[in-house]
């Protein structure tokens, strides 16, 4: 858009954000939530990309316990990990231990570039082992009282 003030002609506006392809082992339900941690990143807003991936992770687990109300992420994620299956849980990137990297620069505003690199493989890594190992999400208990599963 093209815009005149007096004698000035300035361009106003923006192009759409980019285009993002996602790894397939990447939880479709909070993918969107990876993505604009990816885009804010690229874009130079690294806190706000941290706060992303830190909410990517909560409402994973979130979602995969069943979990509402006002509990803490720790308190979310303890309970994730008593769900993962013990011989797979030692060769995952822990989650927790991102999600509590993620919050401590979040809670102190530090635009931490370092983190966010070396965060994203790590939790992709994780993600990518639920794949391998087909560790289904298991969603919060339905009102017949059974557990429904999604892949």
């Amino acid at each position: 858009m093209v815009r005149r003030d007096g004698w000035s002609f300035s361009i106003h506006g923006r192009t759409p954000m980019e285009e993002i392809e996602l790894p397939s082992f990447l939880p479709k339900h909070e993918s969107s939530l990876y993505r604009d941690a990816l885009i804010a990143s690229n874009s130079g807003k690294v806190l706000a990309g941290l706060f992303y991936l830190r909410t990517f992770i909560e409402q994973f687990a979130r979602r995969v316990t069943g979990m509402t109300g006002r509990a803490t992420g720790e308190e979310i994620l303890d309970a994730y990990y008593k769900d993962l299956p013990p011989q797979h849980r030692d060769y995952m990137p822990s989650l927790r231990e991102w999600y509590e990297k993620l919050s401590e620069a979040i809670h102190e505003a530090r635009e931490d570039e370092t983190l966010f690199a070396s965060a994203k493989p790590n939790i992709e890594r994780h993600f990518e082992i639920r794949k391998v190992f087909s560790i289904p999400e298991i969603c919060p208990v339905g009102e017949a009282g059974t557990q429904k599963k999604t892949t």
